[in-house]
């Protein structure tokens, strides 16, 4: 299962130490996933101090790695067409959106567009603790709904009803 995150470019590690710290990792983040399928509110990785415009951008990436590589990558694992309702496909969608979007902000204040923005890394803070909510609300009903579509089994996905937005 590790294997298919990296495919043929499976990390290689230094030492036993080095292996032993990295399936430490992955394990805690595997149970971390694991306590959101009972229901468990999502939260994120909280960034450290938006002191400097670096920290604002790493924030920015971390959200946006976290979005995209951290759970879509996970939800669509096998790349396979899953025939999700309409509505959670739209609420994906909007996750990639929002990654995307984070990614083009750091790029922004990586940049010369910085200065003729005219905001302060308060207002990048501000941005990124309201996105943050966001996603999390997102992760969220996207889990809770995942949790029943599987209840109801994987099969049944194509034919539920989806006449409204997931909220």
């Amino acid at each position: 299962m590790i294997n298919a995150f990296w495919g043929d470019n499976f990390p290689t590690f230094e030492n036993e130490d080095e292996a032993s710290q990295f399936f430490q990792l992955m394990m805690s983040l595997w149970n971390r996933m694991a306590r959101h399928q009972g229901g468990v509110v999502v939260k994120l990785v909280k960034p450290k101090k938006l002191r400097e415009w670096e920290d604002v951008t790493a924030a920015l990436h971390m959200r946006a790695e976290e979005i995209r590589d951290g759970f879509l990558v996970g939800f669509f694992g096998s790349g396979e067409d899953q025939n999700l309702p309409n509505s959670l496909e739209e609420a994906l969608d909007g996750l990639k959106d929002i990654a995307d979007r984070s990614d083009e902000m750091a790029e922004r204040v990586q940049g010369p567009q910085r200065d003729q923005d005219d905001m302060s890394i308060a207002d990048y803070r501000e941005i990124i603790e309201l996105s943050t909510k966001d996603v999390e609300t997102m992760l969220t009903a996207i889990m809770a709904v995942t949790k029943e579509l599987r209840r109801i089994g994987l099969g049944a996905m194509g034919r539920v009803e989806d006449p409204s937005p997931l909220h």
